[in-house]
């Protein structure tokens, strides 16, 4: 007797153990559909988007480089070129990029070699803010009370430094600009160097191209194997690609001819997207013109201090 009570109470507890189990598993199978809005509200309100911007100094710099890439040290996306913080993309003698025109980048024309290193900066591989062939520059969004558009097109003669001000400073993009400066060569010496730079010009990444390497000086120095004047996969042997942009890869310019559907292309990227506050005023635009932008609110933001973009009211961040 004794033996069959225990046998079914053994078989009791096996039953209730089954039973527990395969609620739990249904549990953890289908929990059901999950809530998205609090359940103590018994009517449904829409969320309130708030930004906050920064709107320093260093939002005006245009490059955004990653450190290392092609040997191209940088800080803050700043890349050092030639011996100096390249903090633009172009300078001339109105200032058109800020007031640290001489920190304007020299271009990689087989002028100076150590100007030709920096030509990671104008592709978008190595410097993520930098023109994109693949990608579709369109103006910034919105419209005014008529209907028609805020921004348009930009005119490639005449490339505006500040789409808010029709009348101000402009760029012409279809014809080379003077360049010159200082250049702290591989002999640790400083060279003044004079030259030309067209505008609108990008570089191809050639993963699979290498170029050979010298030293000179203790430094690593690219071989300009064909004895053209410029460093390039052309002067390169076939290689495997690793994906990372190293200081000896294969890179081919590409200069952007004036009148092509690329060239408005690119002049659109430089008027509203080249530096670090117009792209981000670009996601902004279209993140606030998808919505009808009744539940949204913005401040600017800078070295501690929020700033009321509509009254200039100031007041500490917390």
């Amino acid at each position: 007797m004794k033996i069959n009570e225990l046998a079914r109470k053994t078989a009791l507890i096996a039953w209730i153990a089954s039973l527990s189990l395969s609620t739990l598993q249904s549990a953890q199978a289908a929990p059901g559909p999950l809530e998205t809005a609090p359940l103590f509200l018994s009517t449904i309100i829409q969320p309130n988007v708030y930004m906050t911007i920064d709107d320093s100094g260093s939002m005006d710099w245009d490059p955004m480089f990653q450190d290392g890439a092609a040997g191209i040290p940088a800080n803050g996306g700043r890349p050092v070129v030639a011996g100096y913080y390249q903090l633009y993309y172009f300078r001339d003698a109105s200032s058109f990029s800020h007031s640290y025109n001489s920190r304007g980048l020299p271009p990689a024309n087989g002028a100076n070699y150590e100007w030709d290193l920096g030509w990671a900066v104008k592709n978008h591989n190595a410097n993520l803010s930098y023109y994109n062939p693949a990608i579709d520059y369109t103006p910034w969004p919105g419209t005014n009370a008529d209907g028609t558009p805020m921004f348009i097109d930009a005119n490639e003669t005449a490339v505006l430094k500040d789409p808010f001000n029709p009348a101000g400073q402009t760029v012409n993009l279809t014809v080379s600009h003077t360049f010159d400066g200082w250049s702290w060569s591989i002999n640790s010496t400083w060279n003044w160097v004079e030259s030309t730079v067209w505008l609108p010009r990008y570089f191809i990444w050639d993963d699979d191209i290498q170029i050979p390497v010298t030293n000179i000086n203790g430094n690593s120095v690219l071989v300009d194997s064909n004895n053209d004047g410029i460093y390039s996969s052309a002067d390169g042997v076939a290689t495997t690609p690793n994906g990372i942009v190293d200081f000896d890869d294969g890179r081919r310019a590409v200069d952007i001819v004036a009148g092509t559907p690329e060239m408005q292309n690119f002049a659109n990227w430089f008027q509203y997207y080249r530096s670090r506050m117009k792209a981000t005023k670009a996601i902004i635009g279209n993140t606030i013109n998808s919505t009808d932008a009744s539940r949204m609110g913005m401040r600017l933001f800078n070295s501690g201090i929020l700033e009321d973009s509509s009254n200039n009211h100031h007041e500490p961040a917390v």
